[in-house]
C-alpha cells in the first residue's frame, strides 16, 4: 500500500513539473504579473504613433498602478501576493470600469489589451496560468 501511495505522489509531481502548465516563481518571489498593451492607432497616421490612454489598476480594492499616457506594452509585477481569490478593477480613460475575480495558485499572468474604438468591448482581459504568448 505504501508503494502505491509513493508512486502516486511521484506521478503527481511529474505531471506538475513536466506538463505544459509548469509554474515557476521568479527570482524575486513575484507571483502576479500584469501585462498591459495599447493598440489604439489613429486611422490617418503612419501606423507608428499610438494614442495614449489613461489606465488605473486596483487589486483587492488597493491602488496598484496608474499611468495617464500608456502608449505601448508594459509589464508590472506584484511581489508576494497571497494565494487564493482576488479582485481586479481596471479603469480606462476614467469611463470604462471592468472588475474581474481571479485566483492566484501559485502564479498568475494577467493580460489587459485595449484596441481603442471607444467601446468597452474593445478591452480584453485574459488570465493565464503560464506565461502568455504575445
Amino acid at each position: 500500500m505504501k508503494k502505491k501511495i509513493i508512486l502516486g505522489i511521484l506521478i503527481l509531481f511529474s505531471l506538475i513539473f513536466i506538463g505544459k502548465r509548469v509554474y515557476w516563481f521568479c527570482d524575486d518571489y513575484t507571483n502576479l504579473v500584469i501585462i498591459m498593451s495599447n493598440y489604439m492607432i489613429p486611422c490617418d497616421s503612419n501606423m507608428e504613433e499610438r494614442i495614449p490612454i489613461s489606465i488605473e489598476l486596483y487589486v483587492d480594492n488597493d491602488f496598484f498602478y496608474k499611468n495617464d499616457s500608456l502608449t505601448g506594452l508594459y509589464w508590472l509585477a506584484k511581489d508576494r501576493i497571497m494565494l487564493g481569490k482576488h479582485h481586479l478593477k481596471v479603469i480606462i480613460d476614467s469611463k470604462y470600469v471592468i472588475t474581474e475575480t481571479f485566483y492566484v495558485l501559485p502564479m498568475k499572468w494577467i493580460v489587459i489589451e485595449y484596441w481603442g474604438n471607444n467601446s468597452i468591448d474593445d478591452i480584453g482581459i485574459r488570465f493565464e496560468s503560464s506565461p502568455p504568448v504575445l
